[in-house]
């Protein structure tokens, strides 16, 4: 029985998702709108008032902290009664399923999962071997290709499997060759986890039968608008009719096109499954009635999408802040400024702030002035904890122990520490691999009795191999702490670090008793848990799990790492064009709907302040450029904003502040410096904004090559221009001052300046 009524505290859509039964449903659940909790209080009813056995639920998500939420707030519903309950990624439960079904398919349930870095290992050495140096054949190109291939359930090997565009054909040869070398290691890469699945369901209907009438009889699946083809087809398989399947999601929030999401799966669902009830949550929890009108008056202009509109019988709390800047760096003395004025006038910690942007190269200039006033922050999704080098290393210790034919996770270890097994060495083994025709694992137990390979390497590769093996022997029955500690003890890698003179050596080391502490953590919850099963879980880690709480840092991260997170106060940098929408979106309608998503979802992850800046000029590929105002600005509703802006022509009206000195506080103090920093700009009220807009309009049509004049900059060739609201800005290269942006009166250019 349920420890907690699940119908408490639910408004009247919410309990509607929880009681509804007989048909599949479909809930529309806008940012903020409680989700989870209808989701995890469905679930409760289904297990507390209707006797649905714990092990027939499967609550599909995708990110782990997603999955790990659900867990634990069915724990506080359910208490024991809930154990037994599946929550996870679709990753996660492919992993799962293959392991324990994946002989039916030849699949070994020893597999190991390949991820980035072992992807582009292997893709090097096809491109190396195969002598092709061309930028064509990039590991990064071969890798989106097979993503694309992969993401619609394609198989490289596949008859109708096509790699269009240059050198389509030989990239597919390298990639069918590149599952080949998967095969023969007995790996899946991570793309490789939901088609091999499917395709075991596909296979075997009775399996399928089962899974639909047994342990994933109820099937929920959270964030339904990012499903790609693949994990859409394990769906309607596990579904079947669907009689007992929930699906939430929210088509406004659809953002991950550019790796094969599908929008269109929540929008046919009723055409997908039959007899539907749609019910739609749209009162908001997180965020201020400013803020959700501002984000509404820029997802309203998407005619494709359902009418939804979010409310909140909350605060309508401070107007969004539109910041005009003259430049990138005075975007970031901005944002800096404003973060020093809020730690001191409403004394925030800086974990309370989230800077978003669109394309990481923004992050720069704002991690420069972030350092120059000792503010400290965290890039998240940027060199990751699992990505750190010792991290993987230690990493492919352990796969190497319980995957003895694995390759990839072999050549890494092998020389580290070292132990005079070179590059050479390594090459030769290749040789031999090929001349051979064996795998990787057994070419090195031949280099130990050939001749071309020096007598001290061969020494050191018999003595690896020989411990190797007796770790191997009894790998599969020991926890991962212990099998850890004696990996790294035993191989002499933490011997090396004690010995290393680097200063960062010491971090290396803490880094790898961190990584002991997850196993410990890992083993506390799961009792009877592997090794394996712990290796499987750190390999299925996304950026967004990367973010801590508890860590009083500011945080910095694409707006696509923003899905699913939140915070009290919210920055959005960049708003231009080229950056978003993207340059690469420019003339796709459906990518440029993709970019307003991602705005919308950037500024609904923001519950008490949200400020959106862009900058009159930026650095772009080393070079100063100028740039022009997002064209989703011009659909902010400016009654929930506020505007405050500065000319950007140096015209004596405006004078950059200097550089701030460093101030003398600790770190941990948080504290602004005495200095006000970035204050000399004038601020503008909104109406006074709207009223300087409104007195620029451009009658004239002004049109690319256009000669114009003007009285201080004089002759000028317009080289572009863009709609801003009831305005227009154009850009004119001057022969004397070089390119400027100017707002168009009539046929005049005027300076826009408060």
């Amino acid at each position: 029985m349920a420890t907690h009524d699940p119908l408490e505290g639910l408004n009247p859509p919410q309990r509607e998702v929880v009681l509804h039964e007989g048909s599949p449903l479909l809930v529309l659940a806008g940012a903020g709108s409680g989700k989870t909790r209808a989701l995890t209080h469905r679930i409760a009813h289904l297990v507390g008032a209707r006797g649905v056995a714990p092990g027939s639920i499967l609550a599909v998500t995708f990110t782990n902290k997603a999955a790990g939420e659900i867990r634990e707030r069915l724990r506080g519903l359910l208490g024991e009664s809930g154990r037994g309950i599946r929550a996870g990624t679709f990753h996660s439960i492919c992993v799962r399923l293959l392991r324990a079904y994946g002989d039916r398919i030849g699949l070994t349930r020893e597999f190991t999962i390949y991820d980035e870095a072992d992807r582009s290992q292997v893709l090097k050495a096809l491109v190396r071997e195969a002598n092709l140096g061309d930028d064509t054949f990039h590991p990064n190109r071969l890798v989106h290709a097979m993503g694309v291939l992969k993401s619609r359930g394609i198989d490289p090997r596949d008859s109708d499997a096509e790699v269009p565009g240059t050198a389509g054909e030989r990239k597919l040869e390298l990639l069918r060759e590149y599952q080949e070398r998967l095969t023969q290691a007995g790996a899946l890469d991570f793309d490789d986890l939901l088609l091999v699945t499917v395709r075991m369901l596909r296979q075997n209907e009775a399996l399928t039968d089962y899974l639909r009438t047994g342990p994933f009889h109820h099937l929920l699946i959270d964030e339904f608008q990012d499903t790609n083809s693949v994990q859409h087809q394990f769906v309607r398989l596990v579904a079947g009719g669907g009689d007992r399947l929930m699906a939430v999601g929210d088509e406004d929030q659809s953002i991950y096109g550019w790796r094969g999401a599908d929008v269109s799966h929540i929008l046919r669902f009723e055409r997908d499954f039959p007899r539907t009830r749609v019910i739609k949550l749209e009162q908001n929890y997180r965020s201020t009635g400013n803020i959700l009108k501002a984000a509404h008056s820029i997802i309203a202009a998407d005619k494709t999408r359902r009418d939804k509109t979010l409310w909140t019988d909350g605060s309508q709390g401070e107007p969004v802040l539109l910041r005009a800047t003259p430049t990138d760096l005075d975007e970031a003395r901005f944002v800096v400024s404003e973060i020093l004025r809020l730690a001191r006038v409403e004394n925030r910690r800086p974990r309370d702030f989230a800077i978003f942007y669109r394309t990481n190269a923004q992050s720069r200039a704002i991690e420069d002035e972030l350092r120059r006033w000792n503010l400290p922050y965290i890039i998240v999704g940027g060199t990751r904890f699992y990505d750190r080098a010792e991290i993987k290393d230690a990493l492919c210790y352990l796969r190497a122990a319980l995957s003895p034919g694995e390759p990839v996770a072999l050549r890494r270890i092998l020389n580290r520490p070292a132990r005079g097994i070179g590059a050479t060495t390594l090459e030769r083994v290749d040789a031999i691999a090929r001349e051979h025709r064996v795998s990787w694992p057994e070419a090195l137990g031949i280099a130990t009795q050939r001749p071309e390979i020096t007598p001290s390497s061969r020494k050191s590769l018999d003595k690896f191999l020989v411990w190797l093996r007796e770790v191997q022997a009894t790998a599969g029955d020991v926890h991962p702490v212990a099998l850890l500690e004696r990996l790294l003890g035993e191989s002499g890698y933490l011997a090396a670090l004690e010995k290393d003179d680097d200063p960062e050596a010491q971090g290396r080391r803490e880094n790898l008793d961190e990584l002991i502490r997850v196993a410990g953590e890992f083993e506390t919850r799961e009792p009877e848990g592997t090794a394996r099963q712990f290796l499987d879980e750190v390999s299925l880690v996304a950026d967004s799990d990367d973010v801590d709480e508890q860590r009083d840092r500011v945080n910095m991260m694409t707006l696509h790492t923003a899905k699913g997170l939140e915070f009290p106060v919210v920055f959005l940098v960049g708003l231009e064009e080229q950056l978003l929408p993207h340059v690469r979106s420019m003339n796709l309608p459906l990518a440029l709907a993709e970019e307003r998503r991602l705005l919308y979802v950037g500024m609904t992850r923001a519950r008490e302040r949200l400020a959106i800046s862009y900058a009159d000029a930026r650095v772009l590929h080393g070079e100063r450029r100028p740039s022009v105002p997002s064209r989703f600005l011009a659909d902010l509703d400016r009654e929930c904003a506020k505007f405050v802006g500065v000319t950007s022509l140096g015209s004596g009206q405006y004078h950059r502040p200097a550089a701030p000195a460093a101030p003398s506080i600790q770190r941990s103090a948080f504290v602004p410096p005495a200095s006000k920093g970035p204050s000399q700009e004038r601020a503008i009220d909104r109406e006074t904004s709207q009223e300087a807009v409104r007195k620029l309009l451009p009658t004239d049509e002004m049109k690319p090559g256009m000669v114009v004049f003007h009285p201080t900059f004089g002759r000028g060739t317009i080289r572009g221009s863009s709609d801003y609201g009831e305005s227009k800005k154009v850009l004119v290269q001057f022969s004397t001052v070089g390119l400027k942006k100017l707002l168009v009166k009539q046929a005049n250019l005027g300076v826009f300046a408060d």
